[in-house]
């Protein structure tokens, strides 16, 4: 019986590590999840859809606004900012393609990037961070790791 108890303790600890990977690095709304732990676009990418959700991609000024104040109240990402559900393609600013799947052009009025961005630096910055104090949006590398929100909903 003693046996017995020491493998369910085994194995619920286990349980616990594979779930605290995520979990405990999240800070959520009712739109909104955080997470800190820093991965790669594409590990962020099928993290939200394991979760039923997607990247977050702010339609409006005001909800960029409304994102970046949840993070910075939760301090839920730190300056390497977290990822957005936007890719880059082609040249222009306004060429994106939405992490979702659907190619569509973003406004104009809805880019954030900040100064001299999206700026391609090397031919190969095709995703897009959020990036703390003011909520300005960067271009770099799919493979560095970062911060990411998922949301819910905008499908």
């Amino acid at each position: 019986m003693q046996r017995m108890a020491s493998k369910v303790i085994a194995i619920a600890a286990l349980a616990l590590v594979a779930l605290a990977l995520f979990a405990t690095t999240a800070e959520a709304t009712s739109r909104y999840k955080f997470f800190t732990k820093a991965v790669t676009y594409r590990q962020a990418h099928f993290h939200c859809r394991k979760l039923r959700m997607r990247l977050a991609v702010p339609r409006s000024p005001e909800e960029n606004q409304k994102l970046l104040s949840h993070l910075q109240d939760r301090h839920a990402f730190n300056s390497y900012g977290a990822w957005l559900g936007v890719t880059r393609q082609g040249t222009g600013a306004t060429e994106n393609l939405w992490e979702d799947g659907y190619f569509q052009e973003i406004s104009k009025s809805v880019l954030n990037f900040g100064p001299g961005e999206p700026n391609n630096r090397g031919g190969y910055e095709e995703c897009v961070v959020f990036l703390p104090p003011k909520g300005k949006w960067n271009d770099i590398h799919c493979d560095h790791k970062r911060a990411f929100i998922c949301q819910r909903g905008h499908y």
